[in-house]
């Protein structure tokens, strides 16, 4: 009886080994889309806020709410790398000696591209490169870019969290959340 339920049981690990193996190597891999949220602070925007308000004889009372964006990739066939898009916005306040307040808000649509250095269990490093248009509220149109050298994703194929540091117009460190499907 012992033996037959060791047959049994070594013939069923057998046939199931290959599937589980094949679902555990699946799950390393990243969905084919993707949805990003994420927020940042220390824009290019706020620090040219504070640099050019002193300048022009503002009272130094500068703020901005930081950077939110959304954003999509399509993971390439390769998986090395992702393409895709991200919206975001931002608003920078600014009080003036005379009493006088503004506020500009920011929007930019910015094509993206990421690359995967390494990927080890449910940790990845990459780094993103996106360059757009970026326009305010009353009509300035200029331009936005990030440049993320260190990125690191911690998750499994749907649903990760993620830190990129770098610079350009979402700020130096961008925390969030990526949603695989």
């Amino acid at each position: 009886m012992k033996t037959k339920l060791t047959t049994l049981l070594l013939f069923f690990v057998s046939i199931l080994s290959p599937t589980i193996l094949n679902a555990q190597v699946k799950s390393d891999e990243l969905s084919k889309n993707r949805i990003k949220v994420a927020y940042g602070d220390a824009s290019y925007v706020s620090i040219a806020d504070v640099f050019f308000g002193s300048l022009v004889g503002g009272s130094g009372d500068i703020s901005t709410i930081g950077n939110f964006s959304v954003g999509y990739r399509w993971l390439t066939n390769n998986s090395r790398w992702a393409l895709g898009g991200d919206f975001s916005y931002t608003v920078s306040n600014e009080k003036f000696n005379n009493g006088e307040k503004l506020s500009y808000n920011f929007f930019s649509i910015v094509p993206t591209a990421e690359l995967y250095y390494i990927k080890s269990g449910i940790c990845r490093l990459y780094g993103t490169v996106g360059v757009g248009p970026m326009i305010s509220d009353d009509g300035a149109f200029g331009t936005a870019f990030q440049i993320n050298p260190i990125a690191l994703r911690i998750g499994n194929n749907k649903i990760a969290g993620f830190i990129e540091l770098g610079v350009g117009y979402k700020g130096i460190a961008n925390l969030g959340i990526e949603i695989g499907f």
